[in-house]
């Protein structure tokens, strides 16, 4: 017997929390920093209670542009300066301080 009885999969956290707080759905899995954007935008960081969930895998996130794109010749330059700014802890203060003010 399975715990839950359908699963369902929509293109973002926001779809997903609108059928939350309609009452269509119990539970939802998300992105923390999506759905911690989308709380602090609709003041619901105490209505909705967040469970942690690491799964036993990581999901790697990309940047891409056409081969068309006007910038797609300073793809690497790109790369080295968020490289840099990861090394430097620079992303993680501009995610909290995104999070944490919205």
């Amino acid at each position: 017997m399975s715990l839950f009885s359908e699963k369902i999969d929509k293109n973002s956290e926001k779809q997903l929390l609108d059928m939350l707080t309609a009452g269509r759905l119990d539970v939802i899995i998300g992105t923390d920093c999506q759905v911690d954007h989308e709380l602090n935008l609709r003041n619901q960081q105490e209505t909705i209670v967040k469970q942690p969930y690491i799964p036993d895998y990581s999901i790697d996130l990309y940047i891409g542009a056409s081969k068309k794109s006007r910038w797609n010749f300073r793809m690497r330059e790109l790369n080295k300066v968020l490289r840099e700014l990861k090394e430097e802890g620079a992303i993680k203060d501009i995610a909290d301080k995104y999070l944490n003010n919205n």
